[in-house]
């Protein structure tokens, strides 16, 4: 199944049982937080859950690029711990030469930057070696941002410092008396959250529009705890789980800088309630051709389509997963106990496409492929497929539909040849393919 990256998931039950879709507008004043909220032991995010000293492993990871053919990543952690993970699993210790827990590495523009506790902020421009930056507070520093050639840091003290190189940083204003666990951006805005649900913007970096979520939406929307903010492409992400209900997650979006907010419902998680699943903590997201990965506690991935039916969880780790970055063919998960697994993104992908979504996306131009024999085809075929016997495929499929971004709905008689069909596809570069199964699998209109 498929996920869309501008789609999102919200397990909001008492809200997403009635309403398949909910948009909602959030419209922006001017305004700061109050003080911020003292968490139980176990709740709120993870910096929150840090500076209680609830917290230690890794925290941040990031893709840093592709050494002799091998993909490497960037680890940091409690304790001022800097690791270098390959993708064969071996690790190598990047000396800091400080002992501050290190919240957040981060990758731009060739640039690397770590920032962590009590305003430590490390930069640096070969990726071997880092300096210490002087830095105009002494709070923890939770997130890291990038946003028109400006570095943006926010810190648990409410405030936003920026620099223009990575080593030079400026104090900027204070939007909110709070800590900011997050920041993001986009070619059009920096975002940033505050667990209390204060949803910070900025179209320049440096005038603020605040607007507490909670608060907006009291008495209409449940409340939330918010505990990660993720950009991807366009798109910011929150990630979020009900105040009431800690072990309830939720994913909201906005393409628009916070104006516009949406969720979409889990119905199942491997054909199972999600509720079965519960106690569930999102903790951070990314995207593999076009299906959210989402990292858990407990150790679990979660993979998210966009058929609410045909959603995955995977074991991948005996810790709570922090956070997790991603190349082309790999994926790192960091966590608890600096626990941490470098998977195949195509393991964790979901294939297979139930019927009414495969009839949904048909309808929107997708192309269904029949790859049984010619004598099966002519027997009896779903209207409207066109036939490509699944040992044409690499000669035929590039020639007829030569798009690589069309998605492709293979069936063919029990689901075996199709998957073969799927695989062949994949080889061939086209990103959005997907399994039905057998035709008896299509309860829909069909043809002869």
């Amino acid at each position: 199944m498929k996920h869309r990256a501008a789609v999102a998931v919200g397990i909001a039950l008492a809200v997403c049982a009635a309403l398949a879709f909910l948009v909602l507008k959030l419209f922006p004043i001017i305004g700061a937080g109050s003080e911020a909220a003292a968490w139980p032991q176990g709740e709120g995010p993870v910096s929150a859950r840090l500076s209680a000293g609830d917290v230690e492993g890794y925290l941040s990871s990031e893709y840093v690029g592709n050494a002799a053919g091998e993909d490497v990543f960037l680890a940091c952690g409690t304790g001022g711990r800097l690791d270098r993970i390959y993708q064969d699993g071996r690790t190598e210790n990047v000396p800091t030469g400080v002992d501050a827990d290190l919240t957040r590495v981060f990758k731009s523009d060739g640039a690397l930057i770590v920032a962590g506790a009590s305003g430590t902020i490390l930069y640096s421009g070969d990726g071997e070696s880092f300096e210490k930056c002087e830095v105009p507070l002494n709070s923890d520093i939770l997130g890291l941002a990038r946003f028109n050639g400006v570095y943006y840091a926010c810190a648990a003290d409410g405030s936003v410092i920026a620099s223009k190189d990575g080593r030079a940083w400026e104090q900027g204003k204070r939007p909110v008396k709070r800590p900011i666990i997050s920041i993001a951006a986009n070619d059009a805005y920096l975002m940033a959250v505050t667990a209390e649900g204060d949803v910070i913007v900025s179209q320049d970096g440096e005038e603020w529009n605040v607007q507490n979520f909670n608060e907006y939406y009291k008495g209409y929307y449940d409340e939330y705890v918010f505990v990660n903010l993720v950009n991807l492409g366009p798109t910011f992400f929150v990630l979020a789980y009900v105040a009431a209900d800690p072990g309830v997650p939720a994913i909201m979006f906005t393409d628009s800088g916070g104006e516009i907010w949406q969720f979409k419902a889990l119905s199942e998680i491997d054909d199972k309630d999600p509720a079965e699943y519960f106690p569930l903590r999102i903790n951070y997201i990314g995207v593999f051709e076009s299906q959210l990965m989402a990292v858990c506690d407990g150790g679990r991935l979660l993979t998210v389509t966009e058929c609410s039916v045909c959603n995955t969880i995977s074991q991948v780790s005996g810790a709570d997963l922090y956070a997790m970055a991603l190349s082309d063919e790999n994926l790192l998960t960091v966590g608890r106990g600096f626990e941490y697994a470098v998977l195949k993104n195509r393991d964790l992908r979901q294939d297979e496409i139930g019927a009414a979504q495969a009839l949904e996306d048909f309808q929107a131009g997708a192309v269904i492929i029949d790859v049984r024999t010619e004598e099966e085809y002519n027997e009896l075929r779903i209207k409207g497929s066109i036939h490509i016997p699944v040992d044409e495929i690499e000669d035929r499929l590039p020639v007829e539909i030569p798009d690589l971004q069309t998605e492709l709905i293979f069936y063919c008689e029990k689901g075996v040849r199709s998957q073969t069909a799927l695989e062949k596809a994949q080889e061939l570069g086209y990103m959005n393919v997907y399994n039905l199964g057998g035709i008896g699998d299509w309860p829909y209109e069909t043809e002869f």
